[in-house]
């Protein structure tokens, strides 16, 4: 019997894109062919220079860990470049203007990838479950403990 499903490679783990029902204990043959990346549009601009892909496959700025995303959205919330440039230090002041003309020659594309990154972003977001309150902690430190400042347990 074959399937075929698809699924995302990231950092070392194939996570199925539906829902999969494989028995316990079935044997299964890893195939994959490569598919283009779904964030990233079939008519995919090509980079400048400033801006290269990193060993995870996201775009960052030359020489650093500033990915395109942060500048995208910086720069869609109406940050200026100025202002930009002075956020990130680390981008080299002569890249700069490059990579504001790339994002504004190819606006429309680059707002789709921002879009899908910050949908793929979202997904993988948890909710932090509520901490310990401040009566919670004595409590805890009660049972453990006993009550503070006290000579006796039943104090």
């Amino acid at each position: 019997m074959s399937e075929t499903i698809e699924a995302v490679f990231d950092h070392g783990v194939f996570t199925p894109c539906a829902p999969v029902s494989i028995p316990d204990g079935q044997r299964v043959t890893l195939t994959y062919v490569a598919a283009h990346i779904p964030e990233q549009p079939p008519t995919w601009p090509d980079l400048p220079p400033e801006l290269v892909r990193n060993s995870d496959g996201g775009i960052v700025a030359r020489g650093t860990r500033i990915s395109l995303f942060i500048v995208l959205e910086y720069h869609f919330k109406g940050d200026s470049w100025a202002e930009l440039e002075s956020m990130f230090p680390t981008v080299s002041s002569g890249d700069w203007p490059r990579i504001a003309a790339y994002v504004q020659h190819n606006e429309n594309a680059l707002r789709l990838y921002y879009e899908e990154q910050d949908r793929i972003a979202e997904s993988k977001r948890t909710p932090t479950p509520p901490g310990l309150t401040l009566e919670g902690l004595r409590e805890r430190f009660q049972k453990k403990f006993g009550k503070p400042y006290s000579s006796s347990p039943d104090a």
